[in-house]
């Protein structure tokens, strides 16, 4: 009866111990994620520090931009090929030499190749020529076309 007593006791520990084990595991797969997860964002923080040139990277001097200058500027300065939507139309309307209309203008932009919003990129467009009267004019049709 001692021995059944003890095979008993020793099966409810060996299964105690089996749990918490089990719960420690778990525990540690969750701070493994946790430890690359914190590699990663240390990772991205580095790499933009870099990019933004707040630190140095190797061969090149620390430059750190004014707290002023917005993200579109900062890029502008680095990217002087990068336009806004409106400078992009306003340059396919003069390429056109005439009024064009905002599906055609749309359509013209994936065949260049330029970035813009899948979803809504009519209206992007659309909503930058109403936003700059001083350079497009809408016609009567629905097309638009430069004020030079």
């Amino acid at each position: 009866m001692e021995n059944e007593a003890y095979g008993m006791a020793m099966r409810n520990a060996i299964q105690l111990a089996q749990e918490e084990l089990d719960q420690l595991q778990a525990k540690l797969k969750e701070f493994e994620k946790i430890k690359q997860r914190i590699g990663d964002i240390e990772t991205f923080i580095e790499k933009g520090k870099i990019l933004t040139g707040i630190i140095e990277s190797p061969g090149q001097s620390a430059i750190e931009p004014p707290m002023t200058e917005r993200p579109r500027l900062i890029r502008r300065r680095f990217d002087p090929e990068h336009k806004t939507v409106w400078e992009r139309t306003r340059d396919l309307i003069k390429d056109f030499d005439r009024p064009m209309k905002v599906p055609e203008i749309t359509k013209e932009f994936y065949a260049r190749g330029w970035s813009l919003s899948e979803n809504n990129g009519t209206e992007v467009i659309r909503t930058s020529m109403l936003n700059k009267p001083d350079i497009f004019c809408k016609l009567e049709d629905g097309s638009f076309e430069l004020i030079e």
